[in-house]
């Protein structure tokens, strides 16, 4: 299996993860307290940042996404969902904790990229 293809695996598993988890805890009402308040934010990144690097491959032509840009992102979500919304929406609390599953996830993916030709 290519680097590509594995990539595209482990994503899909990880979106398969995150689909699981939210049938888990709305269609069936099943609740792990860990799992309910950090998976989604682990998961989140990964998703995230599969995204934007479609997105630089369509419009930009480039292989794959900077360590800048994956902090980057990884730093505008946090500063979103920790410091913005908790402010303005009372279904989102801050909770510093999260920013270490946003880095987790980050790691994840980086670690999943292939790394033959990343942006400069």
């Amino acid at each position: 299996m290519t680097a590509s293809r594995l990539s595209h695996f482990i994503i899909l598993v990880i979106v398969g993860l995150a689909c699981g988890h939210q049938l888990l805890q709305k269609g069936f009402d099943i609740h792990i307290p860990f799992l309910h308040s950090y998976l989604d934010d682990v998961l989140a990144m990964p998703i995230f940042l599969a995204l934007w690097r479609w997105e630089h491959r369509q419009w930009w032509r480039t292989s794959g996404l900077h360590k800048r840009d994956i902090l980057l992102l990884t730093l505008l979500v946090f500063c979103l969902f920790e410091l913005v919304l908790p402010n303005y929406i009372s279904a989102y609390t801050a909770d510093w904790n999260d920013g270490l599953a946003y880095c987790a996830g980050s790691g994840l993916f980086w670690w999943c990229q292939p790394q033959q030709n990343p942006v400069p």
